[in-house]
């Protein structure tokens, strides 16, 4: 198992699964979204994990998290989202390499859509838009990792992009203009 992950906790399944079907179509050609793995956790209805088949680089798990905030089409969906992130994966943020692991999610305060919040292990936080910048802040919320036995989960679903040809409007095969 990679150790990149997301946590949440929301009481629609269903429009879960949808949401991450959308991003998978939104980001297609990132390696990422081959493979996004949904799993429930056991005598629960609103504890879910999500793990990768393809490790996601530090962006496209960022937007991710965001995303699963801030889904479009989807207004009325909640959920408590926490993505755990290792710092040795963040690739071109160097400030970031070191912090061990670290908790990426949305500060319920910023209403900017834009953006996720990082704290380490070792008590730093950050604030990462997607404009490519990264910056420390004062803390917002403390690391905090409950630990996650996979046993304790049931696999519902995969995810992967639908065929490109799907999204595409059809034409019957006579119009060709």
């Amino acid at each position: 198992m990679n150790v990149n992950y997301i946590s949440v906790k929301t009481k629609n399944q269903q429009d879960l699964e949808n949401i991450l079907c959308n991003f998978a179509n939104l980001y297609r050609d990132a390696e990422t979204v081959n493979g996004i793995e949904l799993y429930r956790k056991k005598g629960e209805i609103e504890t879910f994990i999500i793990r990768f088949t393809h490790n996601p680089d530090f962006e496209i798990f960022s937007f991710l998290v965001n995303y699963l905030v801030y889904p479009m089409d989807y207004l009325d969906f909640k959920a408590e989202v926490r993505g755990f992130y290792d710092s040795k994966d963040v690739g071109k943020y160097r400030k970031l390499q070191k912090s061990g692991k670290f908790m990426v999610y949305i500060n319920a305060k910023d209403k900017q859509p834009d953006n996720v919040y990082l704290s380490d292990e070792n008590g730093k936080a950050y604030i990462f838009d997607f404009g490519g910048v990264c910056k420390e802040m004062p803390t917002s919320l403390i690391y905090q990792e409950e630990e996650v036995n996979m046993e304790d989960f049931n696999h519902i679903i995969d995810i992967y992009p639908s065929p490109e040809n799907e999204l595409r409007e059809s034409k019957a095969w006579w119009k060709f203009w």
